[in-house]
């Protein structure tokens, strides 16, 4: 046996140690919660004597044991309270504090019998005596009594202990998952640190030590500890092993001064199925026979399979099927792989599949074994350079599972293209174009005199593409136009036109593609549509191959042009006079031959001076002294002779020579003859009149300083000699009673006496004579009319005069528009109790109703007009006098006054006079005035009553026979007056009549 003596750890007492009971300061034993297991924890009451029992307890499971309170829980284990029969604690039951007191009462009836335990050593509460013995013998001194008497025994001292206290121990393990130390520890180990076990694989971290576990188991028995066992085993050495089903328990240190046994726990196999490897059970035994137990669980977790991500190549441009296996880098873990095999399924995007069977990728099918082995085959059509996964799931024997993917990659395969070199199928000829609307036929198809037999397709060839793409084919472009794919031979229906332009025609006749292989061909046709600039030219296609995965294949078709050459020719002769109107022209092309590419006249020359001619669609212009010649680049021309030419030697050369170039800059050369004859004389314009208004001066009915003056154009057209002057001719023509003076070539007066009246101004510009007249005056001969005449003039030749003295002649007609008098209705008014006379002024409207300018103002035009009825002029109602200058004054007769006054608000009455006015030239306009007499409604007014003073005064002190004075009369009287402006119908005194209808009708009695 273990020898237990030595010291203490916490609150156990160790054989002859110092005595350390129960700390009542700390409760941390009561933070651990009721075990599963059965076995007793002991609570003891806090520095407060509380002690907090677990969830669930109630006080019918409080019983008295001894000193103790024991407390039964429902799974079999125990709780006690050391010495809580004695010094009882205050619980706390599911959060409710039970007093002492009230804990006490409810224990009453358990007897608390310190001798209750047998093994207990005696107390003070119980019997001492030892059992009585004989009377000791007298040792042979006579008939004496033995030595009783007197005698006594000398007794040794002994020091009276008081009764010694029964102290249980207790013991906890720490473990790294319970740091602190509980009765029910736990010890985690991880099968993944297992190592190889004969044919069972290591864990997937064998390199660690997560297969082992280290604690210690701390104990104290303060009644001296007898033995420690684990499992009913005592501990006897370090290195001793306790052995679970699937590992070993090792002591590794043994410090009973401390109380402290350490040990380590090794996982031995991986568990199938489990979790916890067994269970051991320490318990603590001390001198006395009292236990205490703690378990140890021991968690075992599991090791999982590894899948590690695999990689598959597809070599580019290939499409045999590649293998390999997914477990070479995966891990099985301590529990092996499933007897079933190791991958239970895999998936892609679009579906999954059990092991062993074949599931369809974006790009191929994969095949993938429960051993891992798998085959991927690569669809035909597919890209290069891509890769697509699958997930795959590896599982162990507990059913342990991981996953992982599996990722095919295809490598790329570039592409290639091959196109025609320059020959056979890459070269058209502009000699066998055919006409093109305007354009010429070309050389070799016009041969035979056939423009439109073909009997020179030259213009078109064809040819073969080649390429390869083993990654499939996405597109193929010409010049960016995607080209059918599904083009057959041989089907005319399936041709596809590429490229239709002016120049000419691509069509694709078919397309062939062998997935296969990525062998194709591009089958074409070119047609040369118009002819082009330049000597060989040609037109290039890029022609583009893109696989599936975006690689790109491109060259350049090249057709090759050749040219066609223009040949110019001499045209007839024309003639031309100087004088001819307009121009003569032809067209240079007619008779040449441009040649396919369709010839353009590019200069001409003439005395030696080339002149360019744009190839815009512009004219090409040259002018020396014979003329001004113009030409474009379709070949029209035009030759406009000079005048002023000198034919005394004969018709002048004017001829000229032109050159014309193809659309590829060939260039031939030809001449087209002019002469020129003798020319005509001047033409003059159609004659023009020219009227001005009197209205239209400053003192005019309608001033307008702008409109005083009127002009028109006489344009003149020059023979075949410039026109060297245009002149007014004589005044003979001109009249109207003014005089009439040439005051130079360009410029004519007509005045009246010392009055400018009229001037006539010519401006030339160029051929053309601008005439003017301006009135400056008042025209005072018109004739006598009552409205607006028109006075003509006369007129004036112009003359206009070449440099050889021919001439042409036109005229100007002048006349000059008479300015008449308007007179305009006027109106005025009087109103009731105002003024009986007004004033105004019928021309200028001045006191009028409309104002000064008003609408009843008057025009006297710029013959300055007058009132011509004048004079005072008897109305019903009163006297207008009119004067000359329109002034007037309207007087009211007594008459109109006292219809004026006899009228009502809103009432009236009015009466009119016509009046004339007559300008200087006797031209005349009528008017009216007319005067309303507007009526009011005027108030009566009583004058001299105001109301305030007595108007009538009598004392009582006169009256007879008793008044005291009677010196004066009893009787006064006094009168009054009335204003009644629109007349008198009744008056009344204190209610009594006194005029009716306007007549007294007598004295009355007002009492």
């Amino acid at each position: 046996m273990v020898d237990f003596e030595g010291g203490k750890r916490g609150g156990f007492e160790l054989e002859n140690g110092v005595e350390d009971s129960l700390n009542p300061g700390s409760n941390s034993l009561q933070e651990t919660t009721a075990s599963s297991s059965n076995g007793t924890r002991v609570l003891a009451a806090d520095a407060n004597g509380v002690v907090v029992l677990p969830e669930g307890v109630s006080l019918d499971d409080i019983t008295v044991v001894g000193r103790d309170l024991v407390i039964n829980l429902a799974d079999g284990s125990q709780i006690i309270i050391p010495d809580g029969a004695i010094i009882v604690p205050q619980l706390v039951i599911d959060g409710v504090a039970v007093p002492p007191l009230n804990l006490a009462a409810l224990l009453n009836d358990a007897e608390i019998n310190p001798e209750a335990e047998p093994t207990q050593v005696p107390s003070s509460g119980g019997n001492f005596a030892g059992d009585v013995g004989p009377i000791q013998d007298a040792f042979d001194l006579g008939d004496l009594l033995p030595y009783t008497d007197l005698a006594r025994v000398v007794e040794e001292e002994e020091e009276v202990l008081p009764d010694i206290v029964n102290r249980e121990p207790d013991v906890v393990i720490e473990t790294p998952d319970n740091p602190v130390g509980v009765e029910n520890a736990i010890a985690t180990v991880a099968e993944r640190g297992l190592p190889e076990r004969g044919s069972e694989p290591e864990g997937t971290a064998s390199e660690t030590d997560a297969e082992t576990t280290t604690g210690t188991i701390v104990f104290n028995a303060p009644d001296g500890l007898s033995a420690i066992l684990i499992n009913g085993v005592e501990i006897s050495s370090v290195g001793q092993v306790f052995s679970s089903p699937f590992g070993d328990l090792t002591i590794t240190s043994i410090d009973l001064a401390n109380g402290e046994i350490g040990f380590s726990y090794t996982l031995a196999d991986n568990l199938v199925g489990e979790t916890v490897d067994g269970f051991f059970e320490a318990t603590v035994i001390d001198r006395d026979g009292d236990t205490a137990n703690a378990s140890l669980s021991i968690i075992v977790e599991d090791d999982s399979p590894i899948a590690a991500d695999d990689i598959g190549i597809v070599p580019a441009g290939t499409h045999d099927p590649i293998t390999g296996n997914v477990l070479d880098n995966d891990e099985s873990g301590a529990d092996d792989y499933s007897l079933d095999g190791a991958v239970s399924g895999f998936s892609n995007a679009t579906g999954s599949a059990d092991a062993g069977e074949t599931l369809q990728g974006e790009y191929g099918t994969l095949t993938l074994n429960a051993d891992g082995s798998y085959t991927y085959t690569r669809d035909v059509n597919t890209p290069g350079g891509v890769e697509e996964s699958f997930d795959y799931t590896i599982v162990d024997q507990d059913g342990s599972t991981s996953t992982a993917t599996l990722t095919i990659t295809i490598e790329d395969a570039p592409d290639t293209i091959e196109i025609p070199s320059i020959g056979d199928g890459t070269v058209v000829d502009e000699a066998g174009l055919p006409p093109r609307g305007d354009e010429p036929v070309g050389s070799g198809e016009g041969a035979d005199g056939d423009p439109d037999d073909n009997s020179d397709p030259s213009e078109t060839t064809g040819s073969t593409i080649t390429f390869n793409s083993p990654d499939g084919v996405d597109s193929i472009t010409i010049n960016g136009v995607e080209v059918n794919l599904g083009n057959d031979a041989g089907n005319d229906a399936d041709d596809q036109v590429i490229i239709d332009d002016a120049t000419g025609t691509l069509v694709i006749t078919s397309v062939t593609y062998d997935p296969v292989t990525g062998d194709g061909t591009i089958v074409y046709e070119y047609t040369l549509g118009d002819n082009t600039d330049g000597d060989d030219t040609s037109v290039s296609f890029d022609v583009v191959v893109t696989d599936l995965d975006g690689d790109v294949a491109e060259d350049t078709l090249t057709i090759t042009i050749i040219d066609d050459v223009p040949t110019a020719a001499d045209d007839a002769a024309q003639s031309v006079a100087e004088d001819a109107v307009g121009t003569i022209g032809a067209n240079v092309l007619a008779n040449d031959t441009q040649g396919a590419d369709g010839a353009t006249v590019t200069s001409f020359t003439v005395g030696g001076v080339e002149t360019a001619v744009p190839q815009d669609g512009t004219d090409a212009s040259y002018s020396n002294a014979n003329g001004t010649y113009t030409m474009d680049m379709d070949g029209n021309w035009t030759f406009d002779p000079n005048p002023n030419l000198d034919q005394s030697g004969g018709d002048i050369d004017a001829s000229f020579d032109y050159t014309i170039t193809d659309g590829d800059g060939d260039e031939s050369s030809a001449t087209q003859p002019i002469s020129i004859e003798d020319g005509q004389d001047p033409v003059a314009g159609p004659p023009i009149s020219l009227t001005v208004d009197d209205e239209n001066l400053a003192n005019g009915s309608n001033p307008n300083p702008a409109a005083l003056t009127d002009g028109d154009d006489i344009v003149f057209t020059a023979g075949s000699d410039d026109i060297a002057s245009i002149v007014f001719g004589d005044v003979s023509g001109l009249g109207g009673g003014l005089t009439w003076v040439r005051v130079d070539d360009d410029t004519i007066t007509g005045s009246d006496g010392s009055d400018l009246i009229v001037t006539l101004q010519l401006t030339r510009t160029g051929d053309t004579a601008t005439v003017e007249a301006t009135l400056s005056d008042n025209y005072d001969s018109h004739p006598t009319f009552t409205a607006d005449d028109l006075q003509a003039l006369g007129s004036v030749d112009v003359i206009a005069t070449d440099i050889d003295g021919d001439t042409a002649t036109s005229s100007v007609a002048v006349s000059v528009s008479d300015d008449v008098p308007t007179a305009r209705d006027d109106a005025d008014s009087l109103s009731e109790g105002g003024p009986t006379s007004t004033d105004g002024n019928v021309i200028t409207g001045e006191g009028t109703t409309a104002g000064l300018d008003g609408a009843g103002a008057d025009t006297k035009g710029a013959d300055d007009a007058t009132v011509t009825t004048t004079g005072a002029f008897v109305g019903t109602y009163g006297t207008l006098t009119l004067n000359a200058d329109g002034s007037y004054n309207y007087v009211l007769s007594q008459f109109g006054i006292d219809t004026m006054n006899g009228l009502s608000d809103g009432e009236s009455v009015s009466e009119s006079f016509d009046y004339t006015l007559t300008d200087g030239d006797l031209d005349s306009s009528d008017a009216t005035l007319t005067i309303t007499i507007n009526g009011e409604n005027d108030i009566v007014t009583i004058n001299d009553l105001d109301g305030e003073a007595p108007e009538l005064l009598v004392d009582e002190d006169d009256l007879s026979p008793d008044g005291s004075d009677q010196s004066d009369s009893t009787t006064d009287g006094d009168s009054f007056t009335f204003d009644s402006p629109d007349g008198l119908v009744d008056v009344t005194v204190g209610g009594e009549d006194v005029i009716v209808d306007g007549v007294f009708v007598g004295p009355v009695v007002v009492v």
